[in-house]
């Protein structure tokens, strides 16, 4: 991974400047995506840790705090376009590091358009799930306002599998929060353009994002525990 803008990945995130120097090199399987704004402000460019090259764009006010992104829930979001590795149906997972500012309202993390989104929704349910917005909620209010909230979506199927608690999860801070299942089957089309913080019918982020991640597997428990931990050391 070449080292862009003079800022590297920290050995203390399991992101060192190449996989096989990482503290936790499990933590690279997979991975098609990584964003991390703790890792240092790179002007109107987000850089993906990956080494898949997938960098984003911050637009309209979306802006660099110490450590995160700040996004004003009125048009600010990153695209990073619409990237052919990041262009799969399942098995996927998606993870957020979030610091959200309000409650009732729909707001989007991570989102690849007709493929796979991680969001809150206006009942302040979390919801993961495929272009249909078929996938699996959690009850309302795991999330804590104005706190660092660390959320892991997982599919463990295929294309046309038929969603279930099994194959589905939500984890709010390592913990699995997921209790019940909307829609039959997984279903996807080519991905249209990759956001972090809305989709493309809107659904602005209010708050802060630090890191968002997407693997084209499904991350166990023992690794989504192990991600927390670590942000929580950084944080």
């Amino acid at each position: 991974m070449p080292d862009l803008l003079g800022v590297r990945p920290s050995f203390s995130t399991g992101f060192a400047q190449w996989p096989g120097m990482s503290e936790y090199p499990q933590l690279w399987t997979g991975l098609v995506g990584a964003w991390d704004a703790s890792l240092g402000q790179t002007g109107s460019m987000l850089i993906d840790w990956s080494g898949k090259g997938n960098h984003g764009t911050l637009l309209a006010d979306t802006h660099w705090v110490p450590g995160a992104l700040d996004f004003d829930g009125d048009g600010d979001y990153v695209t990073c376009g619409s990237p052919k590795s990041a262009d799969f149906s399942g098995p996927v997972s998606l993870v957020a590091w979030v610091y959200p500012k309000v409650n009732n309202t729909n707001m989007i993390f991570i989102s690849g358009q007709n493929r796979y989104t991680l969001w809150v929704q206006s009942n302040n349910e979390v919801r993961f799930a495929d272009d249909s917005a078929d996938g699996i909620d959690t009850a309302a209010g795991v999330l804590t306002l104005n706190k660092w909230n660390h959320i892991v979506g997982t599919f463990s199927g295929v294309e046309n599998d038929a969603i279930t608690l099994d194959n589905t999860k939500i984890y709010i801070n390592a913990i699995s929060k997921g209790d019940h299942i909307l829609g039959d089957f997984w279903t996807t089309s080519s991905l249209g353009e990759l956001n972090i913080g809305r989709q493309s019918a809107g659904f602005y982020m209010n708050g802060l994002i630090d890191t968002s991640m997407i693997y084209n597997r499904a991350l166990i428990s023992a690794e989504i525990a192990l991600l927390h931990q670590i942000r929580k050391q950084l944080a």
